[in-house]
């Protein structure tokens, strides 16, 4: 039996090249799928450039934090039990010794008032990516309780969302060993393709973006080397040494929208 394998693409909409390596990976990389941060400063231009690509499988990302020092989004609701002083999201799930009180454990937070800011973000994602067939969650912030995990599958049905990750046949993998650097990123990546089990539908996350100015000043405390990274990923999903692994070992690549039928929601 053949390994199945989707290769998806995070935060979409986070930089002005983000847009551009996500369509450069899925039309001419491996990427299978990507996901749209709807609280991202370019969630617009990633939303119209996706507009002239309907046949791409995509995601709308959904988020409760904002993790960067010095890029900042807000909330589309006025979630008061999500924001901070000053109105700003708390910048991560769980507490970050580096950041005392910037997390959303750490608040009061309302279910209401998660409910509500979910309900916008995936209201504006469909207004201009009709074709979006699935939710994913920034900083797994879905994992945040049991009674956000349960609302999460309650909005993915009401909106014929798919929710890939509560499959309970699918397989999260990573890479095999170190990945800092580009060709650690390549050779942990082969390593990991070896060992997909034949029949099983694995799923491999990762963030490509193209160099910029941009990107490189983004960063928080503990990852200060983000432009590093993201562009090494890139590098990955475009790299012929990989594409060949995966023609050699048989294995096919798949969107999310061949997981399952999304389910019967609310959209026309």
């Amino acid at each position: 039996m053949t390994p199945h394998l989707i290769v998806r693409g995070d935060d979409m909409g986070l930089t002005h090249s983000s847009t551009a390596a996500a369509l450069e990976c899925m039309q001419f990389g491996i990427q299978t799928c990507t996901e749209v941060l709807v609280l991202g400063p370019w969630f617009v231009e990633a939303a119209m450039a996706l507009q002239v690509h309907p046949q791409l499988d995509v995601g709308l990302h959904l988020a409760l934090t904002c993790e960067w020092d010095t890029l900042r989004w807000r909330p589309l609701t006025s979630c008061s039990s999500l924001r901070g002083l000053h109105g700003e999201l708390p910048q991560f799930i769980t507490p970050h010794s580096a950041y005392p009180g910037q997390s959303l454990k750490e608040r009061a937070w309302q279910l209401d008032d998660i409910e509500a800011e979910f309900r916008a973000q995936i209201e504006w994602g469909l207004s201009l990516i009709p074709q979006a067939s699935h939710l994913s969650f920034h900083m797994l912030c879905q994992q945040l309780d049991p009674r956000v995990e349960a609302l999460t599958t309650i909005l993915g049905r009401e909106y014929g969302l798919a929710i890939p990750e509560h499959e309970r046949d699918l397989q999260i993998v990573s890479y095999s060993g170190a990945h800092r650097t580009a060709e650690e990123k390549r050779l942990g990546f082969i390593d990991m393709l070896r060992c997909l089990a034949p029949g099983q539908t694995s799923l491999f996350i990762d963030h490509p973006d193209q160099a910029s100015d941009e990107l490189g000043a983004i960063a928080h405390i503990g990852y200060d080397w983000v432009a590093l990274d993201r562009t090494g990923v890139r590098q990955l999903f475009l790299d012929a040494d990989v594409k060949g692994a995966i023609e050699q070992l048989g294995i096919q690549l798949r969107p999310t929208t061949t997981l399952q039928a999304a389910p019967t929601g609310t959209r026309g």
